[in-house]
């Protein structure tokens, strides 16, 4: 009896966030579409507070893209979300310049190795929308390029 309900639950929850398949009789009601959408505003916020310039780098708009790109991706919080949503998008060609340079400083600080996020402990260097960002020891710098003719 325990485990039935234990799994049970762990079914609803994992079809909140997007992370199972939907439940037989309880998906499409109202009650729990407003949960889901629920979770989904607060997964966003999380983001949001962690990277609160990512949402104005996206174009094509924040929200629609964060949806679909949650429904397909575990919660992990909001930096690391923020995090891999980040590079989604820049693989997909919608995030601003801006947005590139945000990530690549993030980068020179961690390594995404698919499950969590490793700290870089010696050297890193990225280079994004015109500037250099170095870690060295966990110290980091950035540089600004400035094309010829613009001093």
């Amino acid at each position: 009896m325990k485990n039935d309900l234990a799994e049970s639950q762990r079914a609803l929850i994992a079809a909140l966030v997007g992370e199972g398949p939907p439940l037989a009789g309880l998906s499409g009601q109202v009650g729990f579409e407003a949960a889901r959408a629920a979770l989904l505003r607060k997964r966003m916020g999380s983001v949001r507070r962690a990277w609160p310039l990512l949402p104005t780098c996206v174009k094509g708009g924040f929200e629609p893209l964060f949806a679909q790109w949650a429904s397909h991706n575990p919660v992990r919080g909001g930096f690391i979300d923020g995090f891999r949503f980040a590079a989604f998008v820049e693989n997909s060609g919608r995030l601003s310049p801006v947005g590139r340079r945000l990530l690549a400083e993030q980068r020179v600080f961690w390594r995404d190795d698919g499950q969590v996020l490793h700290r870089r402990r010696l050297l890193a260097m990225r280079f994004a929308a015109g500037g250099l960002f170095v870690q060295v020891l966990g110290r980091r710098w950035s540089l600004s390029v400035i094309p010829a003719g613009h001093n």
